[in-house]
């Protein structure tokens, strides 16, 4: 029950009403999460809401969303910069290393005493209690899944929006009552990374592809994007996740966009 991508305070939250009673989840007609509720012998309590947040989401090409991580380095902020290649990852840092940017590079291949280091330090500045200051750290899928970091500025490359969601909840983890932004690297016409019979493939500066190569559900995302330039947690998650990852979905965009996509 207790997602990698919540917040401290709702695992807490969770963790407090799941010893106290039994979980117990309610589904819809469709089969679909509805609710929670802890089944105790004096009677049912709903879970708490949680707080919701809304966060900016704008796609810049590679050279604006560089240009506004340097920017924000310079004015204090603490800047994470996630890619889903090592290859990307590394190249990144080395651009900002010779822009004079304050850098640091993390991710998976680092030798075992190396990464503990670089979590360290990483947890030194973006953690509970750390001391922020204005840096771009340039990580892989390693920032996103295994520290309890917490980003002034989130920057991150295409991907599908299940995968964004957990990028976004290193978006002011720590903070309340705040409507972060995050920037998401344009990809170009995703087009442009399928093969005639269906092979995709990455391209430099955007290897993302070689990770997540189900291109319809990183165009539903973006699409969403595109138009809302924004997104509600909780209350968007659910039907941005839907439109993004579910077959019937992805079936009917398939059909929609025609020739090498069906």
């Amino acid at each position: 029950m207790l997602s990698v991508g919540a917040r401290p305070s709702r695992h807490a939250v969770l963790g407090k009403h799941c010893l106290d009673g039994i979980p117990k989840l309610f589904v819809d007609d469709g089969g679909m999460l509805a609710g929670i509720t802890i089944r105790r012998r004096g009677g049912d309590d709903g879970l708490p809401e949680a707080p919701g947040r809304t966060i900016d989401v704008m796609i810049e090409d590679y050279e604006q969303a560089a240009e506004r991580a340097c920017a924000a380095a310079r004015e204090g902020q603490s800047v994470l910069w996630l890619r889903s290649t090592v290859s990307d990852a590394t190249n990144d840092f080395l651009t900002f290393e010779a822009r004079g940017t304050n850098s640091l590079l993390h991710h998976s291949r680092y030798a075992l005493e190396d990464r503990t280091w670089l979590d360290q330090r990483l947890l030194g500045i973006f953690g509970v209690g750390g001391q922020r200051t204005g840096i771009v750290a340039v990580t892989t899928q390693t920032a996103e899944q295994s520290l309890d970091i917490d980003a002034d500025l989130l920057i991150t490359d295409a991907c599908p929006a299940d995968v964004l969601l957990q990028r976004l909840g290193r978006l002011h983890r720590h903070r309340s009552n705040t409507r972060p932004t995050a920037v998401l690297i344009d990809p170009g016409p995703v087009e442009r990374y399928l093969a005639p019979g269906g092979k995709v493939f990455g391209r430099p500066e955007q290897g993302w592809p070689w990770v997540y190569n189900n291109l319809l559900s990183v165009r539903a995302t973006l699409d969403w994007l595109q138009t809302r330039k924004q997104i509600n947690i909780p209350g968007d998650c659910r039907t941005l996740v839907e439109q993004a990852t579910h077959a019937d979905f992805l079936r009917e965009m398939a059909q929609s966009l025609g020739g090498q996509w069906f």
